[in-house]
C-alpha cells in the first residue's frame, strides 16, 4: 500500500511518531509521500526523508502559505530542490480559505509550475473552490505528471481533468455518508487514473472519522475504491501502486 499524501511532519504526530513508524513498517505500507506547505515544513521533510526510507518528499508552497513570497524567493528556494528530481507539492489555489490574495496565489502557483516543467518533476495539486482558475493556469503548461489531491469536485470536473491526462487522488472523504458526489467520481474514472491518500492528520475515514488520521488508514480508502469499482482489494492495491509508480517516474 502507498499513502500518496500525508503530512507526517505535522506536530499532531509528535507524541506517537515512533509508534506510527513501527506500524508502517509492520503493516505493508510501502511508501508515504509527505508534501510541504511552507519553508519550515520543507526543512522538516528533508530531515524525515533522509532518516526513513519509506518517506518520499514533495516540496512546494501551499496557496494558504504564500502571501509573503515573491517569484524570487520561490525560484531561489525551490529550484535547488526540484533540480535534484524532487516532486513539487502541494501547490495550487484555495478560494475557501483566502489567507493569501488570489492574485498572489496565482502568481506563486505559476512560478512553481514553471520550475516543475523545467525540471520535469511530478506535481501535486491543491485546488479548493478554484477549479476553473486551476485548470486555466495549468493549460499554460504541457506537463502531464500531475495529480489533483483530495479531489472534492464532481464528475464534470473530473472529466476535464481526465481529458488533460492528469490523475485524481481520493481521501477518507469517499467513506463519509454524504460524499456521494465524490464516490460518483470514483465510479466514473478509469482505474489507471486513480490514487489513494490519507491527507493525514485530517480526514480520517469511517470508522475512524474525527480521530487523528495516519498512513495505516489508507487501507480503508483503498477498500472503498475497490468496493465502488467491484475489484478485489489486493488487485486494486496493485493497480494504485502501478499508478503511483507511473506518475512518479
Amino acid at each position: 500500500m502507498i499513502d500518496t499524501h500525508c503530512h507526517l511532519n505535522s506536530a499532531e504526530y509528535t507524541p506517537i511518531f515512533n509508534d506510527i513508524v513501527n506500524e508502517i513498517k509492520t503493516n505493508n505500507i510501502e511508501k508515504v509521500i509527505v508534501p510541504s506547505i511552507n519553508w519550515e515544513s520543507i526543512k522538516e521533510i528533508q530531515y524525515l526523508s533522509k532518516k526513513y526510507d519509506f518517506i518520499y518528499s514533495a516540496y512546494g508552497i501551499h496557496p494558504e502559505e504564500c502571501k509573503d513570497d515573491t517569484v524570487t524567493t520561490i525560484e531561489n528556494g525551490l529550484e535547488p530542490l526540484l533540480k535534484n528530481g524532487n516532486m513539487l507539492g502541494e501547490v495550487g489555489l484555495d478560494y475557501h480559505n483566502i489567507f493569501a490574495p488570489i492574485k498572489k496565489q496565482k502568481e506563486i502557483f505559476e512560478v512553481q509550475l514553471s520550475l516543475a516543467e523545467k525540471h520535469q518533476v511530478p506535481i501535486i495539486i491543491h485546488s479548493r473552490e478554484a477549479f476553473n482558475d486551476t485548470m486555466s493556469i495549468l493549460s499554460n503548461f504541457k506537463h502531464k505528471n500531475i495529480v489533483f489531491h483530495c479531489f472534492s469536485y464532481g464528475v464534470e470536473e473530473a472529466r476535464k481533468v481526465l481529458d488533460r491526462g492528469y490523475y485524481i487522488s481520493f481521501t477518507g472523504i469517499i467513506t463519509f455518508k454524504k460524499a456521494d458526489i465524490v464516490r460518483d467520481v470514483v465510479d466514473y474514472l478509469p482505474v489507471d487514473r486513480i490514487m489513494a491518500e490519507t491527507d493525514g492528520p485530517y480526514l480520517a475515514p469511517v470508522p475512524f472519522r474525527g480521530r487523528l488520521n495516519h498512513p495505516l488508514y489508507v487501507k480503508y480508502v483503498i477498500e472503498k475504491i475497490a468496493e465502488i469499482k467491484n475489484i478485489p482489494f489486493n488487485e486494486m492495491d496493485s493497480i494504485l501502486t502501478r499508478n503511483w509508480e507511473k506518475f512518479a517516474l
